[in-house]
């Protein structure tokens, strides 16, 4: 297989003293235009001096395919361990009563200032419906907010649960700063 790197238009800031490309490539599997300046070499492409070169910039970029991880417990108590790639999802079946949701792994550092949060409870219903009705955020119980004054829930077939964690305080130093807003999406049969 032949490795070509195109370089093109690239502009260095003043005081870069140089670009190196580690490769094994030969000087014909490099093409460099554009190169101004002084002390231009392109048989290894060594440049140094003041010099312009171009980047080629992708012009489209396509996710082949996005899966997210669930977490599956049976029963009523759901534990997550909050990751920021995404995952915060859990499939609740068999609940025989109330779902609680605790999530664990919240950063408290000023690095999470300002975020969201985002998790999921998808509860699979048998006989009777149960609501998510209690959020912990790193042990520290939340007040879920959802609109209206009552959660419908399906007796049998699927609810979802989606809630967001808003900072509302801005600072991550405890997860008593948020405020849990829940909807839910029920009765999928």
């Amino acid at each position: 297989m032949t490795s070509k790197i195109i370089v093109n238009n690239i502009e260095a800031d003043t005081g870069v003293s140089s670009v190196t490309f580690n490769s094994t490539l030969s000087a014909s599997a490099i093409n460099a235009t554009n190169l101004t300046g002084t002390n231009v070499t392109n048989a290894n492409l060594q440049v140094t001096g003041i010099t312009t070169l171009g980047i080629l910039v992708p012009t489209d970029t396509r996710f082949n395919s996005i899966a997210e991880e669930a977490t599956l417990v049976s029963g009523n108590t759901v534990n997550l361990v909050y990751n920021t790639g995404g995952g915060n999802i859990a499939i609740c079946t068999n609940p025989t009563g109330v779902i609680t949701l605790n999530v664990t792994g919240i950063p408290t550092d000023s690095s999470f200032n300002n975020r969201v949060l985002s998790f999921t409870v998808v509860a699979i219903q048998t006989a009777t419906g149960y609501a998510c009705t209690t959020v912990n955020l790193n042990g520290v119980s939340r007040t879920i907010r959802y609109p209206g004054s009552v959660v419908s829930v399906a007796s049998t077939g699927y609810d979802i649960f989606n809630f967001t964690g808003i900072n509302t305080i801005g600072s991550a130093s405890t997860t008593a700063n948020y405020q849990v807003l829940g909807m839910v999406n029920g009765n999928f049969r």
